[in-house]
């Protein structure tokens, strides 16, 4: 098999809006800080074999929020507190745009699996024949 990018098969370029995307759906349904999103985050991510540390998640974070797509205030607790992020109305425009970008690829994701189950069936039946 050839080498990919990354040498991984299939590479990981998904991945970090799968993340971006995850972070933000976490944040619709409540505030939380970093800690608490990552241990949410296997609920709901999509590849499972590439579920991201907390510090990747702790630079999506600081992402979105550079972005303005999050914000963050300091809730009081042990050692001083911790980091609660929360959705803005630039987020909340974000998710509706990963909520569409993924429901395209969602219906071009049939489509070739559609074709993977016909080449499959063609495939089993060339190896059946004596």
């Amino acid at each position: 098999m050839s080498e990919r990018r990354g040498g991984e098969r299939g590479g990981r370029r998904g991945v970090a809006r799968y993340i971006e995307a995850s972070v933000l759906v976490l944040l619709a349904e409540r505030s939380a800080h970093g800690w608490e999103l990552s241990e949410r985050l296997g609920e709901i991510f999509p590849l499972p074999q590439s579920l991201p540390d907390i510090s990747t998640l702790y630079r999506a974070l600081a992402d979105l929020e550079a972005q303005g797509a999050v914000r963050s205030k300091l809730a009081p607790g042990d050692g001083g507190g911790r980091k609660v992020y929360e959705l803005t109305d630039v987020g909340w425009d974000l998710i509706a745009f990963w909520e569409a970008q993924f429901k395209e690829e969602q219906i071009g994701l049939v489509r070739l699996l559609e074709r993977f189950d016909a080449v499959g069936r063609r495939s089993r039946a060339r190896r059946r024949r004596p």
